[in-house]
Parts: structure tokens; sequence; C-alpha cells
């Protein structure tokens, strides 16, 4: 194996870490937003996050998540 491809397989390997990573934080995101609303008594509006991204961010905004 060159020098070369070894960096492109370590490149991979860390995008691929990036990204198991960045998902597992916007799912813990997700649901501390939706302890949120719970918390709130907002159960009504978890349907409403899950369809509209928009609404979510605001909401992410808001509650400083």
């Amino acid at each position: 194996m060159t020098l070369l491809m070894r960096d492109q397989e370590n490149q991979e390997i860390g995008e691929e870490r990036g990204r198991r990573e960045g998902k597992q934080e916007e799912a813990e995101r997700y649901s501390q937003l939706i302890l949120k609303l719970v918390e709130e008594h907002k159960e009504s509006m978890i349907t409403e996050i899950a369809e509209n991204s928009e609404l979510r961010e605001k909401l992410y905004r808001q509650y400083d998540l």
C-alpha cells in the first residue's frame, strides 16, 4: 500500500467517523427537543417538528439546543 493510498483510506475512515458522530449528535438534539416539548405539554408539536425542518430549527434556537 502506498502512502497516498493509506492517506486516502485514513481520510475516508475519518469522514465516516465524523458522519456517525454527527448523526448521533443530531439524534440527541432531536431527543432533547422532544423532551422539552413534552415537559411543556406541547406534545402536539412533535408531529409538526418531524415534518417541518424550519420549525424544528427555530425551536432548536429557541431552546438553545
